[in-house]
């Protein structure tokens, strides 16, 4: 899933270079996907991230 998350990231009919930063894009996607896979324990950790 991961992997298919990155290249759509990159898909320009998806998100349109002129609209979309690609790194906050890319950003987005992984929080995404690690708010999908963390435990609450992992949750907590990564709001204490920022």
């Amino acid at each position: 899933m991961r992997v298919n998350q990155i290249e759509l990231g990159f898909n320009a009919s998806v998100y349109p270079h002129a609209e979309f930063n690609l790194w906050d894009v890319q950003l987005q996607l992984l929080n995404h996907f690690n708010y999908g896979v963390c435990t609450l324990k992992g949750i907590a950790v990564l709001n204490n991230a920022d």
